[in-house]
C-alpha cells in the first residue's frame, strides 16, 4: 500500500472516528431544536414554509427530513446526517490536490481533527452544508478554469444552488470570491508574475446546451424550495426580503454581538495553526506561484476581515474562515518539507496538530455542555439530558405512558417542542394559568424555580423534584416526575414534594 494511500484511509478513519461516536451524550443544542421542530412542520404540512426571519432556507430541512425517513426521529440521526457533510467536506479538500497537489493532503488532515469541523459536525446545524457548498463551488470554479465543460459549469450552480437554499449569507461567500480573484489578478499585473489564464476551449453547442439546461433546473428547484414547493408563488419573494432583513440583524441589536477581535480570539484559543495562517496570508498572495492556493490566502483573510466587521458573531462561522487557510497551512508544510529534513517536518508537524487534536477530544468528549468554552453556545445542559432519560427509560419499560401528561410552564419554552413534540399530551401553560387543573394531574411538570411555591402548593400527588437548568444564560428551575410511574428510576435520596 503507497504511503498516500495509507494516510487517506487513515484520515477517513479518524474524521469517521471522531464524527459519529457518542452522538446521543451531548443533550440537544437550542438551534438543534428548532431545526427539529421546523422538520415535524414538514412532515405535518408537506412542506417548510420558509421564513425570512429565520435565516436559514429551506434546504437542510429537507435533508433531515430524509434522514428521518430513511433512520427514524432521534437527535443521534439528525447528527449523524451533518457527520456526513462534513465527511464530504473532507473529500472535497482532498479532491483539490488535482490543483494543489500535496496541499490538499495536510488541509484535510486539519480540517479532520479541528476542534470546530468536528465539533459542528457533532450538531444538527446548518453551517456544515454551508461550508460543503464553499468547497463544491471552489472545486467546480478551478477546475472550469482548467477546462470549459458543461459538468464544471454544473458543479458551480449547484454549488450556489446549495449556498442560496441553505443561508442568505451566501452573498458574503461569493462576494469574498470574486475581490480575491480581483485582488490577485491585480497583484499578478503589479508585480509582473505569471498568470494562470482560464483555458480558451470553444464551448460546442451541445455543451452550451447542458450548461442552459442545468441553470434552468437550478431555477427551477430555487423558486420549487422557496414557495413552498410551488404551492404559494407569492411566497417567492421572501427570498429576496431575507437580504433587507439580514442586513438589519446583522448590524443591529441581536444578541449575538461581539467585537471586532472575536475571532483573533477564537482561533488563538483552539485553532492557533490556523492564526499564523492568517499571519501568512500577505506572504503567500505575493509569492509567485500556484493561483489556487494565493486565492485560498485571500479569501481565508477576506472571509476573517468580513466576518469581523460584522458586530453579528456566532462561533460556527469561524469554519468558513478555517477551510481555505487550512491550504495556507499545508503550503506552509510542504515548503518546510521541500527545505529542511524530514525530522524537523515530524516536529512541526506535531506541534500543528498535537494542540488542535488534544482541543477536539476535551471539546467533544468532556466539555461539550461547559459553556466556559466559547464554541459551546447557547447549548443546553445536562439537566435536559437526565430529563430526556428519565422519560424514555419510562417509556421503554411501559410504552403506554407515551400517553403521560407532560406539563411545560417555563418561560423558555426551547428544547421541548421538539424533545417531547410527538407526545400526544405535552401542554404548554403559562405560570398565570396555575390554577388549572392540569397542574395538579401532570405526570411532569417543568417549571422556573421563581414560580416554584405557587406550584408546588397545588399538587396532589407524590413527586420527585429534580434540577431543570435549560442553559446557563437562563435562570434555574426544576422538574416535577410523579412517584407512583417513576418510582425506580429516580433515587429515593431525591427530594419529594406535594402529598407523601
Amino acid at each position: 500500500m503507497s504511503r498516500n494511500r495509507f494516510l487517506f484511509i487513515l484520515t477517513i478513519i479518524i474524521a469517521v472516528a471522531l464524527r459519529f461516536i457518542f452522538l446521543g451524550w451531548k443533550p440537544p443544542h437550542f438551534d438543534e431544536s428548532i431545526n427539529g421542530w421546523f422538520v415535524m412542520q414538514v412532515w405535518d404540512k408537506g412542506y417548510y414554509n420558509y421564513d425570512p426571519n429565520n435565516f436559514h432556507g429551506p434546504l437542510y430541512f429537507y435533508y433531515l427530513q430524509l434522514f428521518e425517513l430513511l433512520f427514524g426521529r432521534s437527535v443521534e440521526v439528525m447528527r449523524a446526517a451533518t457527520g456526513l457533510l462534513s465527511l464530504g467536506c473532507i473529500f472535497l479538500v482532498l479532491a483539490h490536490r488535482r490543483f494543489v497537489g500535496k496541499v490538499a493532503y495536510w488541509a484535510a488532515i486539519f480540517i479532520t481533527i479541528s476542534p470546530a469541523f468536528v465539533f459542528y459536525s457533532r450538531y444538527a446545524i446548518h453551517e456544515t452544508l454551508f461550508i460543503l457548498a464553499q468547497l463544491l463551488f471552489s472545486y467546480g470554479f478551478w477546475s472550469w478554469r482548467e477546462n470549459r465543460n458543461w459538468i464544471a459549469y454544473g458543479q458551480m450552480v449547484l454549488s450556489i444552488l446549495i449556498l442560496a437554499t441553505t443561508k442568505e449569507t451566501f452573498f458574503i461567500f461569493l462576494g469574498t470570491w470574486a475581490i480575491a480573484i480581483s485582488v490577485l489578478s491585480t497583484v499578478q499585473r503589479l508585480l509582473k508574475h505569471p498568470v494562470d489564464k482560464p483555458s480558451k476551449v470553444t464551448l460546442s453547442k451541445a455543451e452550451i446546451y447542458r450548461m442552459v439546461q442545468v441553470s434552468l433546473l437550478a431555477v427551477l428547484i430555487l423558486y420549487g424550495l422557496f414557495s413552498n414547493l410551488f404551492a404559494d408563488p407569492k411566497a417567492f419573494k421572501e427570498f429576496f426580503d431575507a437580504f433587507a432583513i439580514w442586513s438589519k440583524t446583522g448590524s443591529g441589536k441581536s444578541g449575538h454581538e461581539k467585537p471586532f477581535v472575536y475571532w483573533i480570539y477564537i482561533l488563538g484559543r483552539y485553532e492557533w495553526p490556523i492564526l499564523l495562517a492568517l499571519v501568512l496570508t500577505p506572504f503567500v498572495t505575493l509569492c509567485k506561484g500556484n493561483s489556487q492556493l494565493r486565492v485560498f490566502a485571500l479569501i481565508g483573510f477576506g472571509t476573517w476581515l468580513a466576518y469581523s466587521i460584522i458586530p453579528y458573531k456566532t462561533p460556527w462561522l469561524v469554519m468558513g474562515i478555517l477551510w481555505p487557510l487550512a491550504f495556507v497551512i499545508g503550503w506552509t508544510l510542504e515548503k518546510i518539507r521541500e527545505k529542511f529534513p524530514s525530522k524537523v517536518l515530524l516536529a512541526i508537524v506535531a506541534l500543528v496538530l498535537v494542540s488542535p487534536i488534544v482541543q477536539t477530544l476535551r471539546l467533544n468528549f468532556v466539555e461539550y455542555t461547559n459553556d466556559k468554552e466559547p464554541y459551546v453556545y447557547v447549548q443546553s445542559t445536562k439537566d435536559i439530558k437526565v430529563l430526556m432519560d428519565l422519560v424514555n427509560l419510562q417509556i421503554a419499560r411501559s410504552p403506554a405512558d407515551f400517553n403521560m401528561r407532560l406539563e411545560v410552564m417555563t418561560d423558555e419554552g426551547w428544547p421541548f417542542p421538539w424533545i417531547f413534540g410527538r407526545f400526544p399530551n405535552l401542554h404548554f401553560m403559562p405560570f398565570a394559568n396555575v390554577e388549572d387543573e392540569r397542574v395538579r394531574t401532570a405526570d411532569v411538570i417543568l417549571y422556573d424555580s421563581k414560580n416554584s411555591v405557587a406550584i408546588e402548593e397545588k399538587l396532589q400527588s407524590k413527586y420527585y423534584r429534580l434540577p431543570l437548568q435549560l442553559r446557563s444564560a437562563y435562570g434555574p428551575g426544576f422538574a416535577l416526575f410523579k412517584a407512583s410511574m417513576f418510582d425506580g428510576l429516580i433515587s429515593k435520596d431525591a427530594e419529594v414534594k406535594g402529598k407523601q
